[in-house]
This record gives C-alpha cells, structure tokens and sequence, in this order.
C-alpha cells in the first residue's frame, strides 16, 4: 500500500511538471503569435505614418491651418474606422490637433497625448521613427508611431510631428489575430 501510495505521488509529480512544461509551451507560443501580430501591424503603421508625414498637403495644412484638409482628407479617410487617433504636435511639443473616429472629444484623446508628448524629443531626424505602446481613454491599448512632418522630398524643415495610434485589438483581425492580444493586453494590464 505504501508503495501504491509512493507510486501515485511519483506519476502525480510527472502529471504537474508535464502540465507545467505545456504551459510554459503555451505562453512562448502566445507571446510569439501576439509579436507577429504587433510587428505587422507596427510595419503598416509605419509605412502610413511616413507617407502622411512626408505629404506636401499635410505640410501646408500645418503651416496655414486650412480647414479644407480636414474635410477632404481626415473625414474621408479610413484611418479612423476602427478607433484609430491622429494627433499633431508643433515643435516644441504643444498638441495641435487631435483627431479620431466621431471626432471624439479630447478627454478620451488626453492619455494618449499624455503618453506620447514626454517621448517627442526622442525624434531626430524625418528619417526616423518613434514606436509607442499607450493607453487611452477607454483604457484600451494602442500602437502608435511619431514621425517628423516634411515635405515630401524631405528638404523643408519640419514643421511639426504627426502621431498615428491604432487600438491594439480591432475587429478587422478577427479572432485568430486578436486573441493572442487580447492575451497580451490582459499580462500588460497586471502589469505595474
């Protein structure tokens, strides 16, 4: 009896080290599909970031502030279906423009202006981008990406910096993509 005992304490302990290695298994496969997800998404980001950025249109929109842009562009976009944000700094980092889905007001936008004006600085040159993980209003996740605002042939100086952040989570991924986020942004969450 004892040795039955013995026996069933030895194959339990197989039992909990095999169930532990699974999921340790698991997590590194969660964390790895979540960072395919984000990096793709962080690429597209970026190529959309650095296209509007270096856009004459947007340039002269910063310069003279004229309203046609917003109504020609910014409402007619895409961008903002899924709860994507564009903020717009001057130098210096004041926020002149905040826009998103709805034209949702500023307190929603506040976090993740928040989050981004402190990182600003980090920006060099129009050739180089800034990656940005923060929070927004709703509490949910959101990449983003800062570039300098130039020309398009990049010879003006720049007048400014554009922001686009998009929610980590979308509906458009479906739920192959966003479950390995919605498991990610839940770990961040716990996190301090």
């Amino acid at each position: 009896m004892i040795g039955a005992a013995l026996l069933l304490a030895g194959l339990l302990g197989v039992d909990a080290r095999l169930r532990l290695f699974e999921s340790a298994r698991q997590h590194r496969a969660r964390l790895s599909e979540s960072n395919a997800v984000l990096t793709a998404t962080l690429s597209a980001l970026k190529r959309t970031v650095n296209d509007w950025a270096r856009w004459d249109d947007l340039y002269r929109f910063v310069q003279d502030n004229n309203q046609r842009f917003v109504a020609a562009n910014l409402q007619t976009t895409s961008l903002f279906d899924e709860g994507g944000v564009m903020l717009i700094f001057w130098p210096g980092g004041q926020r002149w423009l905040s826009y998103g889905q709805g034209g949702r007001a500023l307190a929603f936008h506040g976090p993740l202006i928040d989050c981004v004006r402190p990182n600003l600085s980090q920006l060099a040159s129009t050739s180089s981008n800034l990656d940005l993980i923060c929070r927004g209003g709703d509490g949910a996740l959101y990449l983003g990406v800062a570039s300098l605002i130039s020309d398009s042939l990049e010879q003006a100086p720049p007048r400014g910096v554009l922001v686009l952040l998009e929610p980590m989570v979308k509906p458009s991924y479906g739920q192959a993509f966003n479950d390995p986020l919605l498991w990610l942004t839940r770990r961040m969450r716990m996190s301090p």
